[in-house]
């Protein structure tokens, strides 16, 4: 199965009423108008003077300060666009977060302080004491994925070994992960040192068969963890594992985008109801732009 020109060319002009200009910018760029020097100004209107990134760029967080998990977001720009290690707006994002690394508690925190006073979804909220949100009780989100750049990107981090360590032993002695968590190690993974992804590897497949949801109806409707949240492209070392279960999601797609387009949001924020539907419009860009790129990666898109 697969999509048309005319349907990808449908898409196009609904995310013109839709899309923010970052996510229209990798539209053009994948669909080879353009190419990532023209992304770049649409990435670096995220980007603060510490070299950290906020101000949306995680559509459900509005705070304007710089947050190691909304950095995370901007580095998975950098991969998907193709900018260069070396260029400055990289090295910057990569200097924020070793930073802001909090040795006492071996881990990056996902949010600044500060949050609670702009819009966001009911999960970043932070509790008035102490500042942080229920998600900063999850050690790799987004640590794990942080140690993966800094690996590829910065091998002189001093705490590399160390964090190593406790990256191997999270995920070995794990039953379960949460849905997050597994994302950030599979985008973590393929900067690991080789021994590292051997010893993790058998038991990061374990997790991945147990964490997506076991039945594909809900894949769209619901907000669940898919095969195609962690296998993005036929050249993943975990896709064979998962193969069929990815044939089925892509198959899902195509009739997707033939019968509706884009894609929308499966959440709500129950909150902050003008905020919401901006949000709404900006996830909706920014999930179509990157499920036509992965549909285009398996050979979906004509």
């Amino acid at each position: 199965m697969h999509v048309p020109v005319a349907a990808v060319d449908g898409i196009a002009t609904q995310l013109q009423r839709v899309a923010r200009p970052l996510d229209m910018a990798v539209w053009h760029m994948w669909r080879g108008a353009t190419t990532w020097i023209e992304v770049l100004p649409h990435l670096e209107a995220y980007q603060n003077d510490d070299g950290g990134f906020g101000h949306g760029i995680e559509p459900d967080v509005w705070h304007p300060v710089s947050s190691p998990l909304a950095t995370t977001v901007a580095l998975q720009y950098v991969k998907s666009i193709g900018i260069p290690t070396y260029h400055a707006l990289v090295q910057r994002a990569l200097a924020y977060v070793a930073s802001t690394y909090d040795v006492a508690a071996s881990k990056w925190h996902p949010m600044a302080h500060g949050v609670n006073d702009y819009p966001h979804a009911p999960w970043w909220h932070a509790d008035t004491q102490t500042g942080r949100n229920a998600l900063d009780g999850d050690w790799p989100n987004p640590t794990v994925e942080i140690i993966g750049y800094l690996g590829a990107y910065r091998g002189d981090f001093r705490h590399g070994p160390a964090l190593y360590e406790d990256l191997v032993a999270y995920i070995t002695h794990a039953t379960t992960i949460e849905s997050h968590a597994l994302a950030c190690y599979m985008r973590a993974y393929e900067w690991l040192p080789r021994d590292v992804q051997t010893t993790i590897y058998p038991q990061l497949v374990r997790l991945l068969r147990a964490t997506i949801h076991p039945e594909p109806a809900a894949w769209s409707v619901a907000y669940v963890p898919t095969p195609l949240d962690y296998v993005h492209t036929p050249a993943s070392p975990f896709f064979a594992e998962v193969a069929h279960l990815v044939a089925i999601q892509l198959d899902q797609w195509c009739m997707h985008v033939q019968t509706k387009g884009v894609w929308t949001p499966t959440w709500q924020w129950g909150q902050y109801a003008d905020e919401w539907s901006i949000a709404h419009a900006w996830w909706t860009g920014k999930m179509t732009v990157e499920r036509m790129m992965i549909m285009a990666k398996f050979g979906y898109i004509e």
